[in-house]
C-alpha cells in the first residue's frame, strides 16, 4: 500500500474505530504517527472513542496525523438539512483541543458528506484532516483540498505537500479493449492495407508492429474520447451536486443526475478491469499461477 523507500511502517495499532500507523519516513529523523478514523454513532461510543487516541499520543512523540469520518460537526454551520446535536460537537471539540490538534481550512467545497433522505438532501462536513502544532509549524503552508464527490456521498480529501510525477504513462493493452466499440473494425483495417513480403516469420513480425501502431493511435483516440466523456459527465453531476447544497433537484435534474453516474459507473468498470489485469500481470511477473486468465 506504500512506497518502502519513502517511508517504513514501525508499529500498528488497531481499533474498532481506527487504525494508528507510525512510520518512519526516509529524509526525516522525526517518526509519524498516522491515525485512519472510522468513528461510530452513538454519543457515548464516540466520548470513548476520542479518548483512545488521545491516551496513545499521550506516550508517543513525533508528527500526529488524525484523518477520516469523524462522523460530527464542530459547529451548526457544518450541516444543512440535518440535525445538530450540540453536545456531540462540543465533546468533539473538547478532544480536538485537548489533544492539541489544528484543522486545516478546506478549499473546494463547503460539505465533505451528502445523503439523500426524501426530500431534503442532508449535507455535512463529517470528514477532516487534524494535525499535530508541530506538523503545522513544519508545513505550515500545506493545503488541504475537498475533491468533488464523484459516486461516493462523500468527498475524497488530499493534503497536498509536495506535488507528485509518475512520469510517462507506458504502453499496454488490456483486455477491456476488446469491449470497445471499433476495436474490431481497426484491427481488420490495419490487416487488410498492410502490404508486406519475404520471409514468413519476418513478415507476420512487421504485420503485428504494424497492427501495434493502428491500436497506439486508436487507443490514444479512444482514451481521449472516453475522457472527454468522463469530464461532461463529472461536470454535470459536479454542477447538479453543487446545486443540490442550496435547493432540491428538479425531476428532469434528478433524471440527469441518475444518467450522469449510470454512465460514470460504466466508465469505472472498464478502469478497474484494467487495474485488476495489471495488478494480476504484475503478480505473474512473481511467478503467481492464479493470474492465467488475466495475462497480457
Amino acid at each position: 500500500m506504500w512506497d518502502p523507500t519513502l517511508f517504513t511502517k514501525t508499529a500498528v495499532s488497531k481499533d474498532r474505530n481506527f487504525l494508528l500507523v507510525s512510520e518512519n519516513v526516509i529524509g526525516h529523523s522525526t517518526p509519524f504517527h498516522i491515525v485512519n478514523v472510522y468513528a461510530t454513532q452513538g454519543n457515548l461510543a464516540k466520548r470513548d472513542l476520542w479518548q483512545k487516541p488521545v491516551n496513545i499520543r499521550g506516550t508517543n512523540q513525533g508528527y500526529w496525523i488524525f484523518f477520516g469520518d469523524f462522523n460530527v460537526v464542530r459547529s451548526f454551520d457544518d450541516r444543512k438539512n440535518s440535525g445538530f446535536y450540540q453536545a456531540e460537537a462540543i465533546v468533539f471539540n473538547d478532544f480536538i483541543h485537548s489533544a492539541d490538534l489544528y484543522e486545516f481550512p478546506m478549499k473546494g467545497r463547503k460539505f465533505t458528506f451528502y445523503k439523500v433522505n426524501g426530500s431534503n438532501p442532508k449535507h455535512n462536513k463529517i470528514d477532516r484532516f487534524l494535525v499535530c502544532h508541530r506538523f503545522l509549524e513544519d508545513w505550515s503552508d500545506a493545503c488541504l483540498l475537498a475533491l468533488p464527490r464523484y459516486l461516493s456521498g462523500h468527498s475524497p480529501l488530499i493534503l497536498a505537500i509536495n506535488p507528485i510525477d509518475f512520469g510517462p504513462k507506458p504502453f499496454r493493452f488490456f483486455n477491456s479493449c476488446l469491449d470497445k466499440d471499433g476495436f474490431g473494425e481497426v484491427v481488420k483495417s490495419a490487416c487488410d492495407s498492410f502490404i508486406g513480403g519475404g520471409v514468413a516469420d519476418l513478415n507476420l513480425s512487421n504485420k503485428l508492429k504494424f497492427l501495434k501502431q493502428a491500436l497506439k493511435v486508436w487507443f490514444s483516440e479512444s482514451k481521449a474520447w472516453d475522457e472527454e466523456l468522463k469530464d461532461n459527465l463529472c461536470s454535470e453531476l459536479f454542477s447538479l451536486d453543487a446545486i443540490l447544497e442550496n435547493r432540491d433537484l428538479a425531476e428532469e435534474e434528478s433524471w440527469v443526475y441518475a444518467e450522469c453516474k449510470a454512465a460514470l459507473f460504466d466508465l469505472d468498470s472498464n478502469k478497474i478491469k484494467d487495474i485488476k489485469q495489471r495488478s494480476c500481470a504484475n503478480w505473474a511477473s512473481f511467478g503467481d499461477d492464479n493470474c492465467d486468465n488475466y495475462a497480457l
